[in-house]
């Protein structure tokens, strides 16, 4: 039989050349598809997360009460991401007609922030309540990496500094000290052009001397001055108001914080925040005075022995602490802790 005859002859040289050219250009030339690496849709990790179908507004939260750090998922793309902060607030004063607490700063973005890697989460204390005649405590600050909110300053006392202590907003002046209850200004923390800070001056006692305290000012409002704003000179100032963030309403927001009922209530579907403690009333003059809208704490009304009807500013909501009046033993109520929370849409 005759041997078998190709009809095509390739040299062994142009064979290697071949898979030579196939390596240096990659699986192309071999009509193989080109392999791309797909970028994942922007998701964090940090506190407590309320995903979008459970918020029922289309975006995701993450809710910090404590310290902690919102951090990018690995493989997913750039966020764009909303922000509020929200520092303590600060303590009433300590007995005798004394200034409402300030309540804490509060800081949030203007619009939507372009958000990668990692950023550490601070959430501060309200001011701790005082013994009695000090002023109260100052609230700590809350940050967002490296933004800041200011905690509230302490309401005016009887005995030391009359004058309210500063902060992200102030507290109100004691009614006894006139001749130094000018308002102070708030302290509001430096933050980048994408943020806005909140806070206002507490209010001054009343004149005359020895009238009612204060109220701390609010994130949305000044504190007003003894007896204001409906009531006789000796009666203790409302708190000044809290400022409303719609985008992070207290029906979403209360189900991931410890008393939610309170903070529910205080912060409603508006988002009220950073409302100013109460100050106190001047011994048995009637009238309640009231913290303001988002979480301040009412301040003490008419000294009827031992009754104590100052109440602390709302956990979370930043809001400051109501103030003492008259009967020993009494001291300024609590600032309300801080609360910092961020939310974006999901791709």
């Amino acid at each position: 039989m005759a041997p078998f005859k190709s009809t095509q002859s390739i040299s062994v040289g142009k064979f290697v050349q071949t898979f030579r050219d196939r390596d240096a250009v990659g699986p192309t030339a071999l009509n193989s598809p080109v392999r791309t690496e797909r970028t994942l849709p922007f998701e964090a990790t940090g506190g407590t997360k309320i995903p979008a179908a459970t918020a029922g507004n289309g975006f995701t939260y993450h809710v910090f009460d404590a310290d902690g750090t919102f951090a990018q998922v690995n493989g997913t793309g750039a966020g764009s991401i909303d922000v509020l902060i929200v520092a303590g607030g600060g303590a009433g004063g300590g007995r005798y007609y004394s200034g409402g607490g300030g309540a804490g700063g509060v800081v949030s973005s203007n619009s939507s922030i372009t958000f990668t890697g990692s950023a550490p989460v601070v959430v501060g204390d309200g001011g701790a309540a005082t013994a009695e005649d000090n002023r109260g405590n100052a609230g700590s600050d809350s940050s967002f990496g490296g933004v800041t909110a200011n905690g509230g300053g302490g309401g005016g006392s009887y005995e030391t500094n009359g004058v309210g202590g500063p902060g992200g907003s102030s507290g109100g002046s004691s009614g006894y000290h006139i001749a130094d209850n000018d308002r102070i200004a708030a302290n509001l923390a430096p933050v980048p052009s994408d943020y806005t800070a909140y806070g206002n001056a507490g209010g001054r006692g009343a004149d005359p001397q020895g009238y009612g305290g204060g109220g701390g000012g609010g994130a949305d409002a000044v504190g007003y001055d003894g007896g204001q704003p409906n009531g006789p000179p000796a009666r203790g100032a409302d708190g000044g108001a809290g400022k409303a963030f719609p985008a992070f309403p207290g029906p979403i927001i209360a189900p991931t914080v410890p008393n939610p009922g309170p903070f529910g209530t205080a912060v409603g579907p508006t988002g009220l925040y950073g409302g100013g403690g109460g100050g106190a009333n001047y011994y048995n003059t009637p009238g309640d005075p009231v913290g303001g809208v988002g979480g301040g704490g009412r301040g003490a009304g008419p000294d009827t022995g031992s009754t104590d009807s100052a109440v602390a500013g709302v956990d979370h909501t930043g809001g400051g602490g109501g103030a003492a009046n008259y009967y020993p033993g009494l001291a300024g109520k609590a600032g309300g802790k801080g609360l910092v929370i961020v939310r974006y849409q999901p791709s």
